[in-house]
């Protein structure tokens, strides 16, 4: 019995050689072009009216101009007096002078016009998952980041997870770890500009799973920026047979198979190594210590043993 204890002890310790807190070179690298060619492009230039926007109308000498308007799917706006007008591609101030050219060709002397967008649709980012308002948020000064898209849908709520992924528009997303974030840390990828079409989730927190030689093993939620001593101490420490220097994470791959890392439980509780932000769907297993799970297995087969002949239900000599 103890050697067969002593063997399935060891085959449970892995040996992997990457580190999954390491980022991918090639994930850098798209990072790094993505936020290059948006800065050196500058902002779009002003907003230009599209489709379904809303638009308020401002006319000192004409109150019957005044008042607010939606621009119709054929880019154009429908106004008391002047008819129709074409506002979609066209800026605020472009709309407002060709509104006061016309009033000023037999109907206002020197109008004054204000066009001002209240209802965005020409220019979007959908922003979706765990955050306060999850929908459609407007593009209109085109130096808006992630992080300021994310603000204005309300926020990250108490369910978001360490994960956010961004999808520029017609290309693969990019996944960007918050872990910084909720440590008070910058997240460089937070400032990449958003331009109209891409797509913000805010993955939520979900859980892990630590297992093996801990002292309660089972699933637990993520909590933000959860490190892997973190975690094991959410599971109760280590059990007396564990060895600390043998934990495996098994973490799920874009491809949908699994991929094991492999730490050193005490260099990273010392500080010597740098602990491991957890993410969703993450396995945490302890192995053992060969010598010590054989101590644990005989004192827990004696102990059953003297505990059965305690009871009276089989004598113990």
């Amino acid at each position: 019995m103890l050697a067969l204890v002593v063997l399935v002890a060891a085959c449970g310790v892995h040996h992997p050689a990457e580190r999954p807190d390491m980022a991918s070179s090639s994930a850098q690298a798209r990072l790094a072009r993505l936020m290059a060619e948006r800065n050196a492009a500058g902002p779009p230039g002003d907003y230009q009216i599209g489709p379904g926007d809303r638009l308020q109308l401002t006319v000192v000498q004409a109150e019957a101009l005044t008042g607010e308007f939606e621009v119709a799917r054929d880019g154009t706006l429908l106004l008391p007096i002047l008819g129709t007008i074409g506002a979609a591609g066209r800026t605020e101030r472009a709309v407002a002078a060709d509104i006061a050219k016309r009033l000023a060709d037999g109907y206002v002397r020197s109008p004054e016009v204000v066009v001002a967008v209240t209802s965005f649709v020409g220019r979007r980012a959908s922003v979706v998952g765990a955050v306060g308002n999850p929908g459609f948020q407007p593009l209109r000064g085109g130096r808006e980041t992630i992080l300021d898209v994310v603000m204005r849908a309300g926020g990250f709520t108490d369910e978001a997870g360490p994960i956010l992924y961004f999808s520029p528009r017609g290309e693969a997303q990019l996944e960007v770890d918050l872990s910084g974030l909720y440590q008070d840390r910058p997240v460089e990828a937070l400032e990449l500009l958003v331009r109209d079409g891409d797509t913000i989730y805010v993955a939520p927190r979900g859980e892990i799973v630590v297992e093996g030689w801990v002292e309660r093993p089972a699933p637990y939620p993520l909590e933000r920026a959860m490190t892997l001593t973190q975690a094991i101490s959410r599971a109760g420490g280590l059990h007396f047979a564990a060895s600390p220097h043998t934990v495996v994470v098994s973490r799920p791959a874009p491809d949908g198979a699994r991929r094991t890392f492999a730490f050193d439980y005490a260099r990273l509780a010392d500080g010597a190594e740098p602990d491991l932000p957890l993410r969703p769907g993450d396995h945490v297993e302890v192995a053992g210590a060969p010598v010590k799970v054989a101590a644990w297995g005989v004192y827990h087969f004696v102990s059953s043993i003297v505990g059965v002949a305690i009871s009276g239900t089989v004598a113990l000599f």
